[in-house]
């Protein structure tokens, strides 16, 4: 970000420069007054999510009711990832701003001939935006885009699929257009083929997945591993439910939200990759309204346990909105006491002026060179942990490891003593170093 806007639009040695969001925080870090690059990164996050959860409920209470709505939005928001990436640097919350546009604008374009001209608009403008802020927005694209082009009917749904052909296009051809930067610049095999998306050796992948997804990422998405059989009975159920007991005008709304849930599946199995859990982030939201279609729809045929049931929702919504929020109280605060004993540790070491330092804490040495970098001076001559016998040779004057880690054996551990430990670091002082003038 802090470059400027020509290395954030080119450069991908990583995948996690997020363009978009990269470029809509480098003029709050170039031209505020206010030194504080922490909470500037994070300003586009947080207006754009208040944007999501108003509009969000707007358009979705009136596209099927505001109880639908209200749910989904209430534990939606106080998700696991959304309460983590409400107060986190990074577009995957942006991105699902984009989702829930595209998600919303589609909808429009199945429920009939009115507003098509702005919805194809939004939903162009959307999946520009979220393929641009991260590539595997190709996840809910798909979500979005498969239900425009299967579930139409007569010659209104031909001209659907083929509006829909034209429009994907449209976006593909913009989205390339946009990534031209980062192919001239990193080359694409680091945009297409990064680690997160290369595929996988088949026997290690099919032996993988199911562990990988559940319980890591389900208990990632939803909180708990046990939560994977109420979403496998919603999927398997809900749109039947909808279907028998609902409007005709909810079933596009509820095979939408079922896709939207529903489309990564292929992807991944036909890809061969397995990406991290936060990728799926965008899948809850349909999800969520899906499940409150199905119980609109069910309350709706039996109406007097409905309202009871409606009741429990309710409560059980806010229960856990109480229970997230406790939880995100305790994780801050336990955040802030590490990065008070990082804040320690690093000053501590810079005030010895140290030739050589070994981190062997993961993220540590990135922590050092982040506050060399807000502090304007050079970061210490750090190293990573090294494994191969050929390599370990020289000395270091400090070691910065876990706590209740030893020193390695092949440092000589007798050599060094602990100096300085606080939260989940200890600092090691090799005998004879001494702190430089």
């Amino acid at each position: 970000m802090a470059p400027g806007p020509a290395v954030a639009a080119g450069f991908y040695l990583l995948p996690n420069n997020h363009v978009l969001h990269s470029l809509l925080v480098w003029p709050l870090l170039h031209w505020s007054p206010v030194g504080t690059p922490d909470l500037l990164a994070r300003l586009p996050v947080f207006g754009l999510g208040l944007v999501g959860l108003v509009g969000g409920v707007v358009a979705l209470a009136h596209l099927t009711t505001w109880r639908v709505a209200a749910l989904a939005t209430l534990l939606f928001q106080f998700s696991p990832m959304s309460l983590e990436y409400a107060v986190t640097a990074r577009g995957y919350g942006p991105q699902v701003l984009c989702v829930q546009a595209a998600w919303l604008a589609a909808l429009v374009l199945l429920r009939g001939p009115a507003g098509h001209r702005l919805a194809w608009a939004v939903w162009m403008g959307a999946s520009v935006a979220g393929f641009y802020l991260i590539p595997t927005f190709l996840y809910p694209f798909a979500g979005s885009m498969v239900p425009l082009v299967v579930l139409g009917r007569g010659r209104a749904g031909a001209r659907l699929r083929c509006q829909a052909l034209v429009a994907g296009a449209g976006v593909a051809a913009l989205v390339a257009l946009l990534y031209l930067p980062v192919g001239w610049l990193t080359g694409w095999p680091l945009l297409l083929n990064n680690p997160f998306v290369a595929r996988m050796p088949p026997a290690f992948f099919w032996q993988r997945l199911l562990p990988y997804y559940v319980p890591i990422t389900v208990t990632l998405l939803y909180g708990r591993a046990v939560l994977v059989w109420p979403l496998l009975g919603l999927l398997a159920m809900g749109p039947a439910a909808v279907a028998r007991w609902a409007p005709p005008a909810w079933r596009p709304a509820a095979w939408l939200a079922w896709a939207g849930t529903v489309a990564p599946v292929p992807l991944l199995l036909a890809q061969g990759v397995m990406p991290p859990g936060r990728t799926l982030y965008h899948t809850v939201w349909p999800a969520l309204v899906l499940a409150g279609l199905a119980l609109e729809a069910v309350t709706r045929r039996w109406q007097g346990p409905g309202r009871t049931a409606w009741a429990l929702a309710g409560a059980l919504g806010l229960g856990h909105a109480g229970f997230r929020v406790a939880q995100q109280v305790r994780t801050q605060a336990a955040a802030r006491r590490d990065d008070q004993s990082y804040q320690q540790a690093s000053e501590w070491l810079i005030a010895r002026r140290p030739r050589r330092v070994l981190i062997d804490v993961p993220g540590y040495a990135l922590y050092l060179a982040h506050q060399a970098w807000l502090q304007h001076r050079p970061p210490p001559a750090m190293q990573g942990p090294e494994t191969r016998p050929s390599v370990r040779t020289g000395s270091y004057d400090y070691l910065v490891l876990s706590r209740g880690e030893a020193p390695p054996a092949w440092l000589t551990p007798n050599h060094y003593r602990a100096e300085l430990c606080t939260g989940p670091l200890c600092v090691y002082q090799r005998l004879d170093a001494m702190p430089r003038p």
